[in-house]
């Protein structure tokens, strides 16, 4: 048989396999539309970002020399740890911290707010590979008054662009809920630190708990956990007069096997 007419043979069977492959059974019928899957565009399947661990601490009248100093165990994949530090002092400059480590290394400052009553909250983070227990130490500016952290480590976060859309707000006593609304996209999470000068009763939105711990007093240190395309909104529902200071941002999902699902097919199938 000539070789024209061989290859005339060949590649639409070499097609058909592709289409078949490609088209299983069970997931869509010849003549209509393959069923929707998790997979993008570009061949991107969506890993949900998850916590791995976290751990809290806090401290009142905190020194430079004495610092805050708390262990947080390490991600096991594409890991990201999340420090978020609230503090008060009657001096509202040395409230934001001299720096913030990880098992030793330092991590970024991410955003922070000031109010005018000299609560502060802040944020910090860095892609990590450490794994098993290290310590999280927050030094701060000067003695602090009142002082508390939130260390979280994360599974599965972006390992280019980990975080995004810093957002945070405050409240001097008007009693209303403690609340700041995140932005996140399907596989991220919004994550929450608060300081109230009274503890709430609960969180009113669709929040999970990471972290509800006391300073000194009824001063408190409020972390928490949401999820949802668009505006996810994280609310505590704090007592008549509370005072607070909170910071929300977005941990951003990591994408697997991106790009690589066509080209592995059509190599295994000489394409």
């Amino acid at each position: 048989m000539p070789e024209a007419t061989v290859r005339r043979i060949r590649e639409p069977a070499r097609s058909i396999v592709l289409a078949l492959m490609l088209c299983l059974p069970a997931s869509c019928a010849w003549g209509q539309p393959a069923a929707p899957s998790n997979l993008g565009v570009s061949g991107s399947a969506v890993v949900a970002v998850t916590i791995a661990n976290s751990n809290s601490a806090t401290g009142t009248d905190v020194t430079v020399a004495g610092k805050l100093t708390f262990a947080v165990t390490g991600p096991s994949s594409s890991g990201y740890v999340l420090v978020g530090v609230v503090a008060w002092d009657a001096t509202a400059s040395e409230t934001l911290p001299a720096g913030v480590t990880y098992g030793g290394s330092a991590l970024a400052a991410l955003g922070n707010r000031l109010d005018g009553n000299g609560n502060r909250t802040s944020w910090w983070g860095a892609i990590t590979a450490l794994t098993g227990s290290q310590n999280v130490v927050v030094t701060p500016s000067g003695t602090i008054s009142e002082l508390g952290a939130v260390g979280i480590t994360f599974n599965d976060v972006d390992q280019t662009t980990s975080t995004a859309n810093y957002v945070s707000a405050d409240d001097s006593g008007a009693g209303e809920p403690i609340t700041v609304n995140g932005t996140g996209e399907s596989g991220d999470l919004v994550i929450d630190v608060a300081y109230a000068n009274k503890t709430p009763a609960a969180w009113t939105a669709d929040q999970t708990t990471i972290a509800e711990a006391a300073i000194t007093g009824d001063a408190v240190v409020l972390s928490s956990s949401g999820s949802g395309v668009g505006t996810v909104t994280m609310s505590w529902q704090g007592p008549a007069g509370v005072i607070w200071n909170t910071s929300a941002i977005t941990i951003k999902q990591a994408a697997a096997g991106a790009g690589t699902i066509l080209p592995q097919m059509l190599q295994q199938h000489g394409g």
